[in-house]
């Protein structure tokens, strides 16, 4: 394969087709990288995407590893941060993900944490980041945890009627105490929106 490509890099450049032969150039050196990590980690990497390659890092808990990928191949932050985020979630690395969550500075916001936690099935973890939201985001994000007497707190704190009708919608019929605070509060003139 890394016959093929060098060829086509070749080719590209007698083409004049400089941001191609580039690509090719970057692709060749990802299959580099990854024949290495084949030998380091006794696990297939070759022809996968640059995505995929860190990605599969990071559920092995290669974080190293993908650091290491993530400097040499670019990766944007933001983008390196959606990898982590769904890939620990994913492995069920928790802890890894809790410690990720407390570092520098977030980039993507806590809503990606709690909707990759609730994806794999874990609401315990989930609450915990659905605290940390934006405040625009809150009730939402604490009504998808299932922590609609939370949400109805910050729903009023917000003196939001739209989000107590988020609630709302979000009753069951074993709601019906809850169901009857919020329709009182809607009556509320003094709410927003």
């Amino acid at each position: 394969r890394q016959a093929s490509l060098l060829g086509a890099v070749e080719l590209f450049r007698k083409a004049k087709s400089e941001s191609a032969s580039q690509m090719t150039e970057e692709q060749i050196k990802l299959f580099k990288w990854q024949m290495r990590l084949e030998e380091s980690q006794h696990k297939p990497y070759a022809n996968k995407s640059l995505h995929d390659t860190v990605h599969q890092l990071l559920l092995d808990g290669q974080i190293k590893e993908a650091e290491k990928v993530r400097a040499e191949f670019k990766i944007p932050e933001r983008r390196y941060w959606w990898l982590r985020v769904i890939a620990h979630a994913q492995a069920g690395h928790w802890e890894e993900l809790a410690n990720f969550s407390k570092n520098k500075k977030n980039p993507i916001g806590f809503e990606s944490f709690v909707d990759a936690c609730l994806k794999n099935g874990n609401k315990t973890e989930a609450h915990k980041y659905a605290l940390k939201v934006k405040d625009e985001n809150k009730v939402t994000y604490l009504t998808k945890c299932g922590l609609l007497e939370e949400a109805v707190k910050v729903a009023q704190e917000q003196r939001s009627s739209t989000g107590l009708t988020e609630v709302l919608a979000a009753c069951g019929p074993q709601h019906q105490a809850l169901q009857s605070r919020i329709q009182a509060l809607l009556s509320d003139a003094s709410l927003r929106n």
